[in-house]
């Protein structure tokens, strides 16, 4: 009986001997590997006003779905973040001295207008067209300005030094 029912043990047994047997040769060794096929194209998207489309390189593009389809409803406004503070940036161009091998100099930037307090960062430019080398060291800082000390590691022709300040 093959309808499924089996009324007893014997033509069950015969059944689940067959499916055995039919597993056995889906796992024997497989057969020989047939021809690679050509390659396929690419597939690109976009999303357009309406749609994201598709289509398979150089082909004719197609909607995949219409955007009003996953679009869900606005949300709720969130709430307003906090305020910032307005930050502060100065920008001072002082004189570097001409100065001789291992000579230093204290220069000063000054803000055209202060600085919100004296905690803030400073950094400067050692301009190209300065002859030598030196090396700078910030010495100390006020609400109106920056003193930095200039130090020749080899004679050095007068330049100005770009001297920026900034405070979040």
């Amino acid at each position: 009986m093959d309808d499924g029912m089996y009324t007893d043990r014997a033509s069950l047994w015969r059944q689940i001997n067959r499916m055995a047997a039919s597993i056995d040769q889906m796992h024997q060794a497989p057969g020989t590997p047939g021809k690679d096929g050509t390659d396929g194209l690419s597939v690109e998207l976009r999303a357009t006003g309406t749609a994201i489309q598709w289509r398979q390189t150089g082909g004719t593009w197609a909607d995949l779905v219409a955007l009003a389809a996953i679009t869900g409803p606005k949300g709720i406004q969130g709430d307003r973040g906090l305020t910032g503070t307005v930050g502060a940036m100065r920008i001072a161009t002082p004189v570097v001295p001409a100065l001789i091998l291992g000579a230093s100099a204290d220069i000063t930037a000054t803000w055209r207008t202060p600085m919100p307090n004296a905690t803030y960062a400073v950094d400067w430019a050692i301009p190209a067209s300065l002859l030598g080398r030196i090396t700078v060291a910030l010495k100390t800082q006020t609400t109106t300005g920056a003193v930095l000390t200039v130090t020749a590691g080899l004679a050095v022709a007068s330049a100005n030094l770009t001297v920026l300040a900034w405070a979040p």
